[in-house]
């Protein structure tokens, strides 16, 4: 919960935001995966404008949701795999928060082109920004590695928005991100060179393309 903070601050300005943006007054939100729900849950009872959506692969997770969460009209659980289905509704937001990284690289690319083909319009999801180049995810041991969306072969064009999330590192900076991309995503076709730069207010490096076709 300590870390889910900045998330937590994030949404309402996202979602305050994004309904003056789109003319609306319920904003449908997309939580895949949805995890636990311990800050997700808090978060939602402070909304009465949001229409949520969990999605997660663990089915033991939607059926404690389900249950748990029985009395709340706008909460929707339901088990998915999204590297092997895509969805069939459309969202203003979709949160995709610290899962990418656990992924191949191919399945990577297959999410977010799920994403793109849902007709959503916006996605919030994590970035290694300090990576200063990708690899590909161990086949054995681990099922984790920092992934920088900006970076080949994901290569995404800069986000609208960068905020912190997460604990902090010895250095005392952050390793991973939130990113606020539009949809469907835009990617850079050829990356030919990338940098480092600083944000202001953030006192780290962060790596992107700096030239590409």
């Amino acid at each position: 919960m300590l870390y889910a903070q900045e998330v937590i601050g994030a949404l309402h300005s996202i979602i305050t935001r994004l309904k003056r943006e789109l003319g609306v007054d319920r904003i449908r939100l997309l939580d895949i995966p949805c995890g636990d729900m311990v800050w997700m849950s808090r978060f939602l009872k402070t909304r009465d404008d949001v229409h949520y959506t969990g999605l997660d692969i663990v089915p033991g997770l939607i059926s404690r949701h389900q249950k748990d969460f029985v009395g709340q009209s706008n909460w929707t659980f339901r088990v998915q795999d999204i590297v092997h289905n895509g969805l069939n509704e459309s969202y203003d937001l979709i949160l995709c928060r610290m899962m990418l990284q656990h992924l191949f690289n191919q399945d990577v690319l297959t999410v977010l082109k799920h994403f793109s083909q849902s007709g959503s319009r916006f996605l919030l999801t994590t970035s290694f920004s300090r990576a200063s180049a990708n690899v590909e995810l161990p086949v054995v041991n681990t099922r984790f590695r920092e992934l920088n969306l900006e970076l080949p072969p994901v290569s995404l064009i800069p986000p609208v928005c960068f905020l912190r999330d997460g604990e902090r590192d010895d250095h005392h900076g952050r390793n991973h991100f939130l990113g606020l991309w539009p949809l469907p995503i835009r990617r850079v076709k050829l990356c030919n060179s990338t940098s480092s730069f600083r944000v202001p207010g953030f006192g780290v490096d962060f790596f992107s393309c700096t030239k590409w076709s």
